[in-house]
């Protein structure tokens, strides 16, 4: 039977975006605004969602394989990482820094040691430059307006910037709750848009019962037992 993947091998296992599949019986699952908006905030949370730095590097790293593949085969993204002197470019780059002085200087860092603050330090870069590049403006950078600080402190780094949320908050989810409303509303469209392939395959089981769903609503179904055929 089917099992959830592993994190190890899903993240290189990346669910075809059913809205760039006209035609098919699988790209109708586009019209299930429910599954869209849900697979598309997932895709959303492992680019622009940043964990605050107790997490350790191995969310960032993990998050970096699935958005390296995006960075590659996105062809909205690869121009816009070749424009290296455009303001996408030169704000992420300010994030990546920004992110790596807060989750380097805390108590709990500064005591590990040398190589485990610098690997830290870089394990949010893809992400975070991925997450500029698709438009996307984390609250409290550079004064972006619609900022609040948020409740808890943990997603709230060097100078207020708020780098992510509780992956475990639908609300937050679906808002993406790090970024402001019309840079939300922007990196949401682009992955819509201009991906070919949405999160990793995570839960196959959800997808596959989706898809069979739609087949047997769209084929008529032969019943074995009378031998007649039924839609």
């Amino acid at each position: 039977y089917v099992r959830n993947l592993s994190v190890e091998l899903s993240r290189f296992v990346l669910f075809p975006n059913p809205l760039r599949m006209h035609g098919t019986i699988y790209g109708s699952l586009g019209a299930n605004a429910s599954f869209t908006e849900t697979a598309v905030a997932a895709t959303a949370l492992f680019i622009c969602s940043r964990p605050p730095p107790a997490a350790g590097p191995r969310v960032n790293e993990g998050n970096s394989v699935i958005d390296a593949q995006y960075l590659r085969n996105v062809p909205f993204l690869k121009h816009a990482m070749a424009a290296a002197d455009s303001e996408a470019y030169t704000r992420g780059l300010e994030l990546i820094w920004a992110y790596s002085r807060w989750v380097t200087d805390t108590p709990a860092t500064r005591a590990q040691p040398e190589s485990e603050r610098r690997r830290l330090a870089v394990s949010a870069a893809i992400p975070l430059m991925c997450a500029s590049l698709l438009g996307g403006e984390y609250k409290g950078h550079r004064g972006a307006s619609g900022y609040e600080r948020p409740p808890s402190a943990a997603f709230d780094g060097d100078g207020g910037i708020q780098f992510g949320y509780d992956p475990l908050s639908k609300l937050a989810k679906h808002a993406l709750a790090c970024l402001t409303p019309e840079s939300a509303a922007r990196l949401t469209a682009a992955i819509r848009t201009h991906f070919d392939f949405l999160g990793p395959a995570y839960d196959p089981l959800a997808v596959l019962i989706a898809f069979d769903e739609l087949r047997r609503a769209t084929k008529p179904v032969r019943n074995l037992a009378c031998g007649s055929t039924s839609t």
